[in-house]
């Protein structure tokens, strides 16, 4: 009995990673980046699935996922970027998660997110989230299950 417990709790919190590691964070990446060849947001918001765009952040420092919209005064199409963002700014303090602007010469919209894949376009939620909450309850289920008999 004691080793079945402790299988199904061993199975349990692996289960919860699943199905990648816990501590990174996967945002959507696209536009401009130093010297990365990655997709155009143009692309980005009129691709019918976004699964290409995705990427695992490092974990070390600690990453939020990001999206930055830039409207130049002169009438030129706006730029955008999405990727990982640094948690802590330079000075090692935490960057707030939001959105802010940088009203100078040209229009800056920065935001931040935390969670896996929060920096998209406006669509349905990420069928990865349903699958793990989906997966967290049966593995409930199941323990309870184990631990009662």
């Amino acid at each position: 009995m004691a080793i079945t417990q402790y299988f199904c709790t061993a199975l349990f919190v692996l289960s919860a990673c699943f199905p990648r590691g816990c501590l990174s964070i996967q945002c959507y990446q696209c536009g401009a980046q130093d010297g990365d060849a990655t997709l155009s947001c143009d692309i980005f918001v009129k691709a019918p699935m976004w699964r290409q765009f995705e990427v695992e952040c490092p974990t070390s420092p600690a990453h939020l996922c990001g999206k930055t919209i830039t409207h130049y005064e002169d009438g030129s199409e706006p730029s955008e970027v999405r990727g990982c963002a640094p948690a802590e700014n330079a000075f090692q303090v935490p960057n707030r998660m939001g959105c802010g602007r940088d009203d100078g010469t040209d229009q800056t919209v920065f935001c931040l997110c935390g969670t896996d894949l929060c920096n998209g376009a406006n669509r349905l939620p990420a069928l990865p989230s349903i699958t793990f909450s989906f997966v967290f309850v049966l593995n409930f289920l199941i323990l309870r299950t184990f631990l009662s008999s």
